[in-house]
C-alpha cells in the first residue's frame, strides 16, 4: 500500500486518542492509520420487513462550523468549542446521557459528545463508504425535535483538499408498524456543503422534524433505527481523479468521517 494512503501524518500517530476503545471493540479495529482499514460497514436492519417507505421533508436543513443554524432555544447558550465539557453543546446532548445502551459496541463512540477530534481521531468516529451504514437503538425513540451529525468528507490524495465540496445524503428512520413490520421515513438532503480533509473543522449537518400528526402519530414515532448514506456529486472529484467508490482500486478514495449522531429534545422508552 502507498504512504499516501496513511490516513494521519506519521507524527499524529504519537498523540493522545480521543477515546478509550478498548472496551468497545477489538482492539485495533477501525484505528488503523490506513485508510482502507477503517471503513465501518454495518448493517443492523437488513432483516427489517418494511410496510412502507415514507419519502419526508426535512425542515430547516442546515450544514455549519458549530451551532448558528440551531434554534436558541436547542443551543440554551451552550457552546461549540473552545469551553470545558460542562459548556460544551455536544457533550449536554450526547445520546450516552439517554441511556447505558448507548455506551456499548463501536457504533457507541458516535454517542459520546466529540464532534471532532484533532490527534488519532479514527478512534472517535465512524468511516463509511456511499453505501453507509444502518443502526438499532438501544431504546425506542418516542419522539425527536431535530435531527444532527457531526461529519467531514477525508480522502486518501497524498496533497489533501481542504475544501468544502458538495455531498448528497439519504437518513432513514425505521419506525414500527403493525405486524411486526416497519415503516421506512427517508429524508434526501441535496448539495450539502461538507469541510473536506480538515482534521479539526468538522460541520454540524441539522434539520428539524416536521410535527404534523400522521395517523395520530408523530412522523418518527416509535423510531428503533436509523440509516445514513451519502454520495459525492462535486465536481472536484473528477479535477483530482477522486472516487466515492471505495471498490474502485485506480483512484484515491473519498470516505465519510462520521463523529456523532444527535437526536434533538428526543424521549426514550424501553
Amino acid at each position: 500500500m502507498k504512504m499516501k494512503h496513511i490516513l494521519l501524518p506519521l507524527i499524529a500517530i504519537t498523540l493522545c486518542g480521543c477515546s478509550k476503545t478498548d472496551k468497545l471493540y477489538k482492539r485495533g479495529a477501525y484505528e488503523s492509520p490506513y485508510f482502507y482499514s477503517n471503513y465501518y460497514l454495518k448493517e443492523d436492519t437488513r432483516n427489517f420487513q418494511i410496510a412502507k417507505e415514507i419519502e419526508e421533508t426535512p425542515l430547516e436543513l442546515h450544514s455549519h462550523d458549530g451551532l448558528k443554524y440551531l434554534h436558541a432555544e436547542d443551543v440554551g447558550g451552550l457552546q461549540w468549542e473552545y469551553a470545558e465539557k460542562e459548556k460544551l453543546w455536544s457533550y449536554n446532548n450526547n445520546l450516552a446521557l439517554v441511556d447505558e445502551g448507548f455506551k456499548q459496541g463501536a457504533i457507541s463512540k458516535l454517542y459520546d459528545g466529540r464532534v471532532r477530534c484533532e490527534g488519532l481521531y479514527q478512534k472517535s468516529r465512524a468511516q463509511l463508504d456511499k453505501v453507509g451504514f444502518a443502526a438499532k437503538l438501544p431504546l425506542t425513540m418516542k419522539h425527536c425535535d431535530y435531527f444532527a451529525f457531526s461529519c467531514r468528507g477525508g480522502t486518501t490524495l497524498e496533497n489533501p483538499l481542504m475544501k468544502e465540496i458538495y455531498f448528497n445524503f439519504t437518513i432513514c428512520f425505521y419506525t414500527q408498524s403493525a405486524g411486526g413490520m416497519y415503516d421506512k421515513h427517508i429524508y434526501t438532503l441535496n448539495d450539502v456543503l461538507v469541510n473536506t480533509d480538515f482534521q479539526s473543522r468538522t460541520n454540524l449537518v441539522s434539520f428539524y422534524i416536521d410535527q404534523t400528526k400522521v395517523d395520530n402519530k408523530f412522523r418518527l414515532e416509535d423510531t428503533v433505527a436509523y440509516e445514513i448514506r451519502w454520495e459525492c456529486i462535486d465536481p472536484t472529484l473528477a479535477l483530482y481523479n477522486l472516487t466515492d467508490d471505495r471498490t474502485d482500486k485506480e483512484k484515491d478514495h473519498l470516505a465519510l468521517m462520521l463523529y456523532e449522531v444527535f437526536f434533538g429534545n428526543s424521549t426514550w422508552v424501553k
